[in-house]
């Protein structure tokens, strides 16, 4: 079913054909503007409301400093760490995943 256009605005072909070529671009800007102008909107995702903190990404670095390891360490142990996934050159991993896998490698 096609949306029926506003009694009040021409259609959108009309508008579009009515601006020049060259103007085109500082049009876009324009309308663009007021939604960069303020940050997105982020709902954390909870996983059903378990009251769990979102997940965070963390770099290389940073599982460096959760293990209380090197930078360098961590990029020669990836491949034993199940919890690293490789994106181009870098390494990532979920600081949940990080921190289930520090449950299971504790003594009981």
């Amino acid at each position: 079913m096609k949306p029926s256009p506003s009694p009040s605005l021409p259609p959108l072909d009309e508008i579009a054909a009515s601006v020049p070529g060259d103007q085109i671009p500082v049009l876009v800007t324009a309308l663009m503007m007021p939604l960069l102008a303020e940050p997105p909107v982020v709902v954390a995702n909870d996983h059903g409301g378990n009251g769990k903190v979102p997940d965070e990404t963390l770099t290389a670095e940073q599982i460096g400093k959760a293990l209380d390891h090197s930078t360098r360490w961590v990029y020669r142990s990836a491949r034993r760490l199940p919890f690293v996934k490789r994106v181009g050159r870098s390494l990532v991993c979920s600081r949940r995943d990080l921190e289930a896998w520090r449950e299971k490698q504790k003594v009981k």
